[in-house]
């Protein structure tokens, strides 16, 4: 959804230096161009830290889960001392 809103925003900053091109203010269009140009840039790098933290989220979702499961294995391993230490 993020990555529509910015095309689409792309898109219409395109359509506006496309319908300004034909005016005398190229010094404007030539603002205008840098300023979608940086705004583009900007959504990249937005885009690339959201990556990023959905990376690390994901790895920290995974590191939860192998401690879950070592934490499961030392309790069963303890519950079946337990139990050979009872049998005695």
């Amino acid at each position: 959804m993020r990555t529509m809103s910015k095309k689409a925003a792309l898109l219409s900053a395109a359509l506006a230096i496309t319908l300004l091109s034909g005016c005398a203010c190229n010094d404007r269009l030539d603002a205008l161009e840098a300023r979608v140009g940086t705004v583009e840039k900007t959504a990249n790098s937005a885009q690339a830290a959201a990556n990023r933290a959905q990376s690390s989220a994901d790895a920290a979702a995974a590191a939860a889960a192998e401690a879950q499961k070592t934490a499961n294995d030392a309790v069963e391993a303890v519950s079946r001392m337990a139990e050979k230490c009872c049998r005695k």
